[in-house]
């Protein structure tokens, strides 16, 4: 038999099924509330109160009630002097990429939010700053789905130890029946007349073998940080793939395909001309790639994927009651934006460009492609967030992480070429990208214009060492047939047309101290 849990007194009094029962109901019967649509008198929706906590939740050595301890460790934020509130929340405040707005759930779903829980610090009674400690600690508590009796449009998800690849091939099977041009073919893609890549390779994953290949090959892309450069290896080292390359192959082959491409060693380090020719063709490779694997946790390539080979952490949880209540990892956004990853030059093209990204944090898988996002501890349909029109998408859904677009927040979510070619003017979008880039790390000060050289080339504009122009440079030659007075004019535009954040920006020698790649820090 399973042993009853520990509980204090106070916890045995909190009826905690008649409390989800009671918010089910309320938030069936109050979704104008719970969206912030009623009247601008009317005071804004900061959960129904459960219990009063106060601080007696706070670790004790002495106490060993199992639901204090788990109401700690979920609680939403640090330690709050004024003690803390259980409340409860619509489900949909649990996730992420909605908006709190007359779109965020559609039609067909609206009367169906179970409710969650939350332990709030009891000062708490903004709207936006609950929600943001919600999602930012993982501190939402689900039943888990075996004890809902009617499961209602999203439950959560556990997290295992091992990843749910399954999930990510379901992901892959939805997006690719019904999402546009933006997920599936490029221009250039299968059927039409693919542009090449001289020395092109791919790792195959059935013999380990990195082979010559066509772009036109279905295949699945790395993105991951390489860790320190310079050092030595010894021999065995050599004749070892890094983890997070043999994690990825483990991926790529649970997901029904074959041929991996990895920069390190798809590319030959030792061939200056080939290099550059591939470099010059990232936004071919990315846009080509069936998905791409982002490896956003450790710091290195020798950390691996987490759920791969790398067992996760378990999360809090705990049965009482008759329920089984279990917390939701921290939004995958802000584990990203935290990752390593995140902070890296060469790694901001190879979200950007990417067609379908997988992306693997501590805690969750999550997906993004460029009508829909997917996260691993949710289970909800994905037809009630994804949209082929992203006009109706943005509505009420925060737009996708990965895209690079400046604005991309407030203008849901969006894939890179659908973006570029929707929007007035594609110089804008290049400026975007370049602000997003200016901050990240490189290694080496060489890499400050290849590691976006990708972007620009796919959006065809005229650059000159990362100077945007409206036409082309060449009427600074001789024969050309650009007038050589509207070029000077463009060119000193683009001169004047950025500038530093901070006056404390560092001079990179390497290149012109007119242009911004001359120079590290934020434009």
């Amino acid at each position: 038999s399973v042993e009853a849990p520990r509980l204090c007194r106070d916890c045995r009094e909190l009826d905690l099924p008649r409390a989800f029962a009671e918010a089910d109901e309320f938030f069936d019967a109050n979704w104008d509330l719970v969206l912030g649509l009623r009247q601008r008198n009317s005071p804004s929706f900061t959960g129904l109160q459960v219990a009063t906590l106060g601080t007696r939740i706070v670790p004790d050595e002495k106490a060993a009630c199992q639901l204090c301890r788990f109401l700690w460790d979920v609680r939403a934020g640090d330690a709050a002097d004024d003690g803390y509130h259980l409340r409860s929340f619509p489900s949909f405040w649990a996730l992420p990429f909605i908006k709190l707005s007359s779109g965020a759930i559609r039609s067909n779903h609206r009367r169906a939010p179970s409710s969650v829980l939350a332990v709030v610090p009891a000062h708490l009674s903004d709207q936006g700053e609950i929600r943001a400690r919600l999602l930012g600690h993982g501190s939402v508590i689900f039943r888990a789905p075996a004890s809902v009796t009617n499961p209602r449009f999203v439950t959560a998800r556990p997290i295992a130890p091992i990843a749910d690849l399954g999930l990510v091939s379901d992901w892959i099977a939805f997006c690719a029946k019904n999402h546009g041009p933006g997920c599936l073919e490029t221009k250039g893609g299968r059927g039409k007349r693919s542009k090449t890549v001289a020395g092109f390779r791919l790792l195959d994953c059935a013999t380990r073998l990195v082979v010559e290949a066509s772009v036109r090959q279905r295949f699945v892309a790395l993105s991951y940080v390489w860790g320190a450069p310079g050092g030595t290896a010894d021999a065995a080292a050599l004749l070892r793939w890094p983890k997070v390359v043999e994690d990825a192959i483990a991926v790529t082959e649970a997901l029904g395909l074959r041929y991996l491409w990895v920069d390190r060693y798809c590319i030959d380090q030792d061939n200056a001309k080939e290099k550059h020719q591939q470099i010059s063709n990232m936004h071919i490779i990315y846009q080509q790639a069936q998905l791409t694997i982002v490896a956003a946790a450790g710091s290195d390539s020798n950390y691996g994927l987490p759920g791969v080979s790398r067992l996760r952490e378990t999360l809090p949880s705990v049965s009482v009651s008759g329920l089984d209540l279990l917390a939701v990892p921290q939004d995958a956004y802000k584990s990203i934006r935290e990752s390593t990853w995140w902070e890296r030059g060469w790694t901001y093209q190879e979200g950007v460009l990417s067609r379908r990204r997988v992306v693997f944090t501590e805690h969750q898988i999550y997906f993004e492609c460029g009508a829909m996002v997917g996260y691993e501890c949710f289970q909800l349909p994905p037809s009630a967030f994804h949209s082929p029109s992203l006009l109706n998408q943005e509505r009420f859904i925060r737009g996708g992480l990965l895209s690079g677009f400046s604005g991309v927040e407030s203008r849901g979510a969006s894939s890179f070429r659908q973006t570029t070619s929707a929007h007035k003017d594609v110089r804008d979008v290049a400026a975007s990208h370049i602000r997003n880039y200016s901050h990240r790390k490189l290694s080496y000060n060489t890499d400050v214009f290849n590691a976006i050289q990708g972007i620009l080339t796919s959006l065809q504009i005229h650059t000159v060492l990362g100077i945007i122009l409206p036409s082309s440079p060449a009427g600074l030659f001789p024969g050309s047939s650009t007038p050589p007075a509207e070029t000077r004019r463009d060119l000193c535009a683009g001169l004047v047309s950025w500038w530093h954040e901070s006056p404390h920006a560092i001079r990179i020698p390497e290149f012109p101290s007119w242009s911004w790649v001359g120079w590290r820090g934020n434009v």
